[in-house]
């Protein structure tokens, strides 16, 4: 059904799903929760850390949900890790161009880069409380990134190293995971995976199936479906707005550090 205007919409909505550019996320989602809508915002989630504060004032004060997408595709990524499991160690590459649509994710502009793997670190860790942060970037002309290097040592012990980098790679060559923890090595060459399980003994535990990535269409479905469905069932956004402040948070932390 299609409405003539967004408060026709809230009117009759129970959830809504924020799909506009960013500048206009803030006004849009704060109108849906004022109307007792619960919202799901794409990444990014505002224009500013103050805006996303903001919503999730409002958010608990009215008592829906804000869910959130993560900025890169690796919802199916993070599925597949056994139960409980997190790595001691952990290094992850992604290579790409900001004007280059055809990388799964690495088509994106830095700052939604680097929140891609800090968000990813940071769900790795199973954690927010960073002990130590280091970060280097190289510049070209006129201060323009090529590289960027950061590192996240977490109190529950979890080190997280990242690198990113300007370039055009083969799609198997755009993304890279590599932990270890508790026994297990995990890898993934493609953000969407598989996932590769193995134990220390090398003997392969879990293959999540063929190197084929679906679609980034697939990807959000994922993250907005679990979402309707934790709502439906009285739950918490799977992965919510507190999650996407976190993120928010060290990233600016990691840029503070670049400048």
């Amino acid at each position: 059904r299609a409405y003539t205007s967004a408060a026709t919409l809230l009117a009759e909505a129970d959830a809504v799903c924020v799909a506009a550019p960013t500048m206009d996320h803030f006004l849009l989602a704060r109108t849906a929760v004022a109307q007792g809508a619960h919202v799901f915002l794409d990444w990014p989630l505002t224009t500013s850390l103050s805006e996303a504060e903001q919503l999730a004032q409002f958010a608990e004060e009215a008592g829906v949900e804000i869910g959130v997408a993560r900025p890169l595709p690796v919802t199916g990524l993070l599925a597949a890790r056994p139960d409980g499991w997190r790595p001691r160690l952990a290094t992850m590459t992604l290579v790409g161009s900001g004007h280059d649509a055809t990388q799964d994710g690495a088509d994106l502009p830095w700052p939604q880069r680097i929140a891609g793997l800090v968000g990813l670190a940071l769900a790795l860790a199973g954690s927010a409380d960073v002990q130590r942060l280091d970060a280097e970037a190289d510049r070209g002309a006129g201060a323009r990134l090529h590289a960027v290097v950061f590192s996240l040592r977490f109190r529950n012990g979890t080190l997280v190293h990242a690198h990113l980098r300007e370039g055009t790679p083969a799609p198997e060559d755009a993304f890279r995971l590599d932990a270890s923890g508790q026994g297990l090595r995990v890898s993934a060459r493609a953000l969407r995976g598989p996932l590769i399980i193995e134990s220390q003994d090398s003997a392969s535990l879990s293959d999540a199936g063929p190197r084929a990535m679906p679609s980034r269409t697939s990807a959000d479905t994922q993250e907005l479906t679990a979402f309707i469905e934790a709502i439906a069932a009285g739950q918490q956004a799977p992965v919510s707005i507190l999650d996407g402040l976190r993120t928010m948070r060290l990233v600016e932390q990691v840029m503070e550090r670049l400048r």
